[in-house]
C-alpha cells in the first residue's frame, strides 16, 4: 500500500520555489548573482557616461572662456597699439606691430570656432567674430591715418576707445555668459558624480539583498527537508516507524522524503501483517494445548474405566 500523494493545498503551502528542481534553484541564483552585477555596471557605466558628458561640456566652456578672456586682452592690445602710432619716432614701424597683435586673436577666434558649445554659450560667442573683425578693421584704419598725418590724428585719440566699444560689448557678454554656464556645469557634473554614487551604492545595496535573500531561501530550500529526513531516518532505525518526513516540495529531496515516508508506511503495514499472523499463530497453539490437554484427560479416563472394567472381570 502507496502512502497518498500530496494534496494541491501541500503543494502550495511548500511554495513555487521550493518545488523547483535544485539545479533550477541553483541556477536562478546564479542567474540573479550574474544580473545583479550586470545591473551594477550598467548603473556604474551610466553614471560614468553622465559624469563624463557633464565633464567634456564643463571643459569646452572652460576653453572658451579662456579664449574669450584672451580676446579681451588682445582687443587692449589693439587699442595700446594705437596710442603707440603717435608716440613712436617711427609710427610707420607700428604696422608691422598691429599686424601681429590682430594675427593672434583672428587665430584665437578660429580655435573658439572649434569648441562645440550649445545654448546661450554658443549664441554669446557667436557674433564675437563679426564685431572683432570690424575693431581690427578700425584700428587699422585709426593707425594708417596716424602713420600718414600722426599730427592730426593726436586730436582723434578718442576714435581709438569707439573702435574698441565695436567688440567690447560682445566680448564683455560673452564672459559673462561662459562664466554663468560654466558654473552651472560645474553644478551639473557635481550632480552626476552625487548620482553616479547613489546609483552605484543602491544598485550594490539592492543586488546584495537580493543575492542573501535567494541564497538564504535556496539554503531553507535545501536543508530544512534534509534535516526533516534525517529525522525521520534517526527514528525509524530506532525502531519508530511513527514519525513522518513532513516534507512537501517536489524537488529531488521532496521526492525522497516521499519514498521514505512511502516505504515507512509499506514497512508499518508489513510489521503489522507479521504481528496478526503471529497473535493467530499463538492462539492456534493455545487450542492445541487445550485440545491436547482434553485427550489426556479423556486417556485418563478410559484407562480408569478400563481398570473398572478389568476388575469386574477378574471378579467374574
Amino acid at each position: 500500500m502507496h502512502a497518498p500523494p500530496s494534496s494541491p493545498v501541500d503543494r502550495r503551502r511548500a511554495g513555487w520555489f521550493a518545488d523547483r528542481r535544485l539545479a533550477t534553484k541553483f541556477g536562478i541564483l546564479i542567474a540573479v548573482v550574474v544580473t545583479a552585477f550586470a545591473g551594477l555596471l550598467s548603473a556604474v557605466l551610466v553614471g560614468n557616461a553622465s559624469v563624463r558628458d557633464a565633464n567634456t561640456e564643463l571643459a569646452h566652456l572652460n576653453a572658451a572662456e579662456k579664449l574669450v578672456l584672451q580676446l579681451d586682452t588682445r582687443a587692449s592690445e589693439l587699442k595700446v597699439d594705437g596710442f603707440k602710432t603717435l608716440v613712436r619716432v617711427d609710427p610707420e614701424a607700428q604696422l608691422a606691430e598691429l599686424a601681429e597683435d590682430i594675427a593672434t586673436p583672428e587665430a584665437m577666434l578660429d580655435e573658439l570656432a572649434t569648441v562645440p558649445l550649445t545654448g546661450r554659450a554658443a549664441d554669446s560667442v557667436a557674433g564675437l567674430a563679426d564685431s572683432f573683425g570690424a575693431y581690427t578693421t578700425a584700428i587699422t584704419a585709426w593707425v594708417e591715418l596716424a602713420v600718414a598725418d600722426p599730427a592730426a590724428m593726436r586730436g582723434r585719440w578718442e576714435e581709438i576707445q569707439a573702435a574698441n566699444d565695436l567688440s567690447d560689448g560682445a566680448v564683455s557678454e560673452a564672459k559673462d555668459v561662459l562664466a554663468a554656464e560654466s558654473d552651472a556645469a560645474q553644478g551639473r557634473l557635481d550632480d552626476a558624480l552625487a548620482q553616479a554614487a547613489t546609483v552605484s551604492i543602491v544598485a550594490a545595496a539592492a543586488g546584495i539583498l537580493l543575492i542573501i535573500g535567494l541564497s538564504v531561501l535556496t539554503m531553507r530550500s535545501v536543508t530544512r527537508p534534509v534535516e526533516r529526513v534525517k529525522r525521520s531516518l534517526e527514528a525509524l532505525a530506532e525502531g519508530d516507524m511513527t514519525v513522518p518526513t513532513g516534507v512537501r516540495s517536489a524537488d529531488e529531496v521532496g521526492r525522497m522524503a516521499a519514498a521514505l515516508d512511502t516505504a515507512r508506511v509499506n514497512l508499518r503495514e508489513v510489521l503489522g501483517s507479521v504481528a496478526a499472523s503471529a497473535d493467530a499463530v499463538a492462539a492456534s497453539s493455545e487450542e492445541l494445548s487445550a485440545s491436547s490437554a482434553q485427550i489426556s484427560a479423556s486417556a485418563e479416563e478410559t484407562s480408569a474405566q478400563s481398570g473398572v472394567v478389568s476388575g469386574a472381570a477378574e471378579e467374574v
